[in-house]
């Protein structure tokens, strides 16, 4: 049976050595867990170009959250979290070019207000909206039995405050769609 206090040690869990052994001489640390994630670039070009092959099959204008996070539910199922951080954009880019697949995916998704829908076309909704629907397209496309989408921005930052608040009152049902600050 092992005895040290890292069993698998990487560049992120050999650093926490420092703050842990005086803690673990004083209070015998039974076990930690650390998870940690990678960017898929640190897998190389390769793997950059599978996961844009990937995404661009679910929305064609190659939509992608900042993190992806995936879970195992406490039932056994599949679920995610896909996240779009936001931290001082006013959210009035141009928006993207409508497509077939969008309209496709929001209506299989059921949760948006149909009369609501040019309006989410439109920015500040636009760019929120196509997120969510990657989160729509991904959830169904792999049969995930839970997920949505966040946006994570700034408590101070209006713009995306506003746009959330317009965003909610298009929606029809919210379990796939959050809202967090910092």
């Amino acid at each position: 049976k092992h005895k040290g206090i890292i069993a698998n040690p990487n560049c992120s869990t050999i650093q926490m050595v420092v703050a842990l052994y005086p803690i673990h001489k004083a209070a015998k640390i039974k076990r930690i867990v650390v998870s940690t994630y990678q960017s898929v670039s640190g897998a190389g070009q390769k793997k950059v170009v599978e996961m844009f092959d990937q995404v661009s099959s679910l929305m064609p204008d190659k939509s992608a959250f900042d993190v992806y996070v995936a879970y195992q539910l406490p039932t056994g199922g599949k679920g995610f979290v896909g996240i779009e951080v936001k931290y001082h954009e006013n959210m009035q880019t141009q928006p993207a070019n409508p497509r077939p697949r969008y309209d496709e995916i929001a209506n299989a998704m059921n949760c948006f207000e149909e009369a609501e829908l040019p309006r989410l076309k439109q920015q500040p909704l636009e760019q929120i909206w196509r997120d969510h629907l990657l989160a729509g397209a991904l959830r169904k496309t792999d049969n995930f039995d839970d997920g949505f989408f966040t946006l994570l921005h700034p408590k101070d930052n209006q713009h995306c405050a506003d746009a959330i608040n317009e965003y909610r009152q298009c929606l029809s049902k919210t379990d796939t769609f959050e809202a967090w600050t910092l």
